[in-house]
């Protein structure tokens, strides 16, 4: 659940596609990956909500990320590597 927070920047308790742009480039440049081609942090933000929002308010729920992470290993991957 701590990781749900760390993406919910204004603390909202939902997680918008910008907060989560902004966490994901950060672990991107933290890490110093590549982002050209299939590393664009804003493609995998948008493969991550096309199928983590459920009801597609454009916002992550807590839920949301919750079941998203445990169903799917390469978003738990992304979002939550120590999982």
């Amino acid at each position: 659940e701590w990781a749900f927070t760390m993406y919910d920047i204004n603390g909202d308790q939902r997680i918008s596609k910008h907060e989560m742009s902004c966490v994901v480039e950060s672990m991107f440049d933290l890490l110093g990956k590549d982002r050209k081609g299939g590393n664009d942090p804003r493609r995998h933000v948008d493969e991550i909500f096309s199928q983590i929002d459920s009801n597609h308010d454009n916002y992550v729920s807590k839920d949301e990320f919750l079941s998203g992470c445990k169903a799917d290993e390469k978003i738990r991957t992304i979002l939550a590597p120590q999982y």
